[in-house]
C-alpha cells in the first residue's frame, strides 16, 4: 500500500511543481510587460510634455510682440490702427494653433481683434484672466480655465498677457485663444501616437479637463469638467513633476498603466495611460504556449505514473523513466536559473548576481585581509545618444561596452556585472588602489578607442565612460555597501569634473584620478 501511495503522491508533488514553477515564470512575464507599458507611457508622456511645453512657449512670445506693438501705438502715437492690426495678424498666422488674437483697454472694452474679417465689440473685464493681469503686474502668461467662446460658441483656452503703459499704469491685456477641438494634436505638433484604448489627459491645476485624447480622437463630451481621483489628488497635492500609477479609469473604467507630467512653467498637467489589456496580449500568447509545454510535461508524467502502477513487472524501467523526466526538469531548472542571473541584452550577469558574488569576495576579502576593489561605469551622455540614434542603437553602444569590459578583465577573479540602465559594476579582488586604478583606465581608453560615433557627446563626438571605484580591506563595522555607496559619490565626481575619467580612492585614502580634456585629440588615451 505504501508503495502504492508513493506512485500515486510522488506523480502529484511533480506536477505540483511544474505549475507552481510555471505560474511564477508567467507573474514574472506579467510584471515585466506592464513595466513595459509604463516605459512606454513615460516615452510619450515626456515627448509630448515637451512639445505642448513649446507650444505655449511660442503663444507667449506671440503675446508679448503683440503687446510691444499694442502699447507702442499707445504711447508712441507712430502707427495707425490698421498698421498694428495687420502686425497681429502677421504674428497669429506663425502660430497655427491660435483662433484669434486680440486686445483690449484697461477697462477691458476690444481695441483691436484679429479673427476672420469680423470685429466684435464686447468686454471681458468680467473675466477671470482679465482680473488676474489687472492686480498683478508679475504675472506673466495667465492661462484661463476651459471656457466657451462667446464668439465661436466653442470650447477654448484663453492665454492672455497685461502690458503697462509708460507711466507704468496697467494698460490692458492682450489674449489669444486656442480651439480646443482638435488641441491637442496641434500643440502636440502631430506627436500623439496611440492605440485603442490609450488615453491621453491634459488638465489645468483646478482640474478642469483641457483636452481628452482616446480611442483615435477627442472627447469632446467632458470638456470644461473636473476629472480627479485618489491617485491624481495626490499629485496635486504634493505638487508632485512626475509620478506612475495603475488604476481603472474613473471615466471609461478601463485599467491603464499612466503617467503623469506637469507641464514645466505651466498650470497644466498632462496624463498617459497605456491600457494593460492591450499591453498583456503578447503575454498572454506566451501564456498560452506556456501551458501547452506544461500541459504536455505533466502528460507524460501522469503516463509515467500509470504505466508503474499498472505493472511492477515494468517497475525499473519506469523509475529509470520518472528519474530521466526529473533529471530534465533540474537541467531546465539550472538553465532557466542561469537565465534569471543574466542580463538579457549584453550577456553580462545582472544585478542579482552581483549580489551574490560580491556577498562572496567581500567575506573572502575579509578573511585573509585583502583589498576589494569595487567600480561603478557610466556611459557619458548616453540619453543623448538614444535620442539621437535610436534605442536600438543605443543596446548595440551597451553590448560594445559589455563587450570591451570583460574582455579587459581577468578570467576567473574579476567580475563585471550591468547595474542598471547605462551603468556597468566591477569587481577587482586583490587589487590595490594604483593597480585598480591602471586597470580601470585603460577600459576607459580602450573604449574611447572604439570610436563610436556620437556627435552629441563632447570628447570629439565618440562614446565615452566615466568610472568612480573605492578600495577596502573589510574590518569590524565596515560593509559592503558602504564600499559600493563610495564607489558611487566617486562616479559622481568623475562626472562632475568632466566625464571620460577614473575617480578613485585606494584602500589608504589617497586619490586616484585622471581628468581628460574634451579637446585632446588622442582621447585621454
Amino acid at each position: 500500500m505504501l508503495s502504492l501511495a508513493l506512485h500515486i503522491v510522488v506523480p502529484l508533488l511533480l506536477i505540483g511543481l511544474v505549475i507552481a514553477f510555471q505560474i511564477n515564470q508567467l507573474e514574472e512575464g506579467r510584471a515585466l510587460h506592464i513595466e513595459r507599458s509604463r516605459m512606454n507611457a513615460q516615452d510619450i508622456g515626456s515627448t509630448l510634455a515637451s512639445s505642448i511645453g513649446g507650444s505655449f512657449q511660442n503663444i507667449d512670445l506671440t503675446l508679448l510682440a503683440a503687446s510691444d506693438h499694442v502699447r507702442d501705438w499707445y504711447v508712441l502715437k507712430n502707427k495707425k490702427p490698421a498698421e498694428v492690426l495687420a502686425s497681429l495678424q502677421e504674428l497669429q498666422s506663425r502660430v497655427p494653433s491660435l483662433a484669434l488674437l486680440r486686445s483690449t483697454d484697461a477697462n477691458g472694452n476690444l481695441v483691436f481683434a484679429v479673427e476672420g474679417d469680423q470685429v466684435e465689440k464686447i468686454n471681458v473685464a468680467d473675466r477671470s484672466y482679465f482680473q488676474q493681469l489687472k492686480k498683478n503686474p508679475n504675472a506673466g502668461m495667465v492661462i484661463s480655465e476651459p471656457v466657451m467662446g462667446r464668439i465661436t460658441k466653442k470650447w477654448v483656452l484663453i492665454c492672455a498677457r497685461r502690458f503697462n503703459l509708460s507711466n507704468g499704469e496697467f494698460g490692458g491685456i492682450v489674449y489669444a485663444s486656442v480651439l480646443l477641438d482638435g488641441v491637442a494634436d496641434r500643440l502636440a505638433g502631430g506627436k500623439i501616437r496611440l492605440n485603442g484604448d490609450d488615453v491621453i489627459l491634459l488638465r489645468d491645476d483646478q482640474q478642469n479637463v483641457v483636452v481628452r485624447f482616446v480611442n483615435g480622437k477627442q472627447d469632446l463630451s467632458i470638456m470644461g469638467q473636473k476629472i480627479s481621483s485618489p491617485n491624481l489628488d495626490e499629485f496635486d497635492r504634493s505638487r508632485s513633476e512626475l509620478g506612475f500609477y495603475v488604476a481603472r479609469s474613473v471615466i471609461d473604467q478601463v485599467q491603464r498603466s499612466y503617467y503623469y507630467q506637469r507641464i514645466a512653467g505651466r498650470p497644466l498637467n498632462l496624463v498617459v495611460g497605456i491600457s494593460i489589456k492591450k499591453a498583456l496580449i503578447e503575454w498572454q500568447e506566451e501564456s498560452r504556449k506556456a501551458w501547452s509545454m506544461a500541459g504536455a510535461l505533466i502528460s507524460v508524467i501522469i503516463f509515467s505514473a500509470y504505466l508503474i502502477y499498472r505493472s511492477k513487472l515494468r517497475q525499473l524501467h519506469a523509475i529509470e523513466e520518472l528519474q530521466n523526466t526529473q533529471i530534465a526538469l533540474e537541467k531546465s531548472n539550472l538553465e532557466l536559473a542561469r537565465l534569471s542571473t543574466t542580463d538579457s541584452l549584453t550577456g553580462l550577469a545582472n544585478r542579482r548576481k552581483f549580489d551574490e558574488v560580491s556577498a562572496h569576495e567581500w567575506l573572502r576579502a575579509q578573511r585573509k585581509q585583502e583589498p576589494l576593489t569595487v567600480a561603478m561605469v557610466d556611459v557619458d551622455f548616453f540619453k543623448i545618444y538614444n535620442d539621437l540614434y535610436g534605442h536600438q542603437a543605443g543596446d548595440q553602444c551597451l553590448k560594445l561596452v559589455a563587450k570591451t569590459l570583460s574582455a579587459g578583465l581577468r578570467d576567473g577573479s574579476d567580475f563585471v556585472a550591468r547595474y542598471g540602465g547605462e551603468e556597468f559594476i566591477i569587481l577587482l579582488p586583490g587589487q590595490h588602489g594604483e593597480g585598480a586604478y591602471d586597470v580601470l583606465d585603460r577600459l576607459r581608453r580602450d573604449i574611447a578607442e572604439m570610436k563610436l560615433a556620437h556627435s552629441g557627446s563632447k570628447f570629439l563626438s565618440v562614446i565615452t565612460f566615466s568610472v568612480g571605484f573605492a578600495v577596502m580591506v573589510p574590518q569590524p563595522g565596515k560593509t559592503l555597501i558602504e564600499l559600493i555607496e563610495q564607489a558611487d559619490q566617486n562616479l559622481y565626481m568623475a562626472k562632475r569634473k568632466g566625464k571620460n575619467q577614473v575617480y578613485g580612492i585606494g584602500e589608504d585614502g589617497q586619490v586616484l584620478s585622471s581628468y581628460v580634456d574634451p579637446l585632446d585629440q588622442t582621447y585621454g588615451v
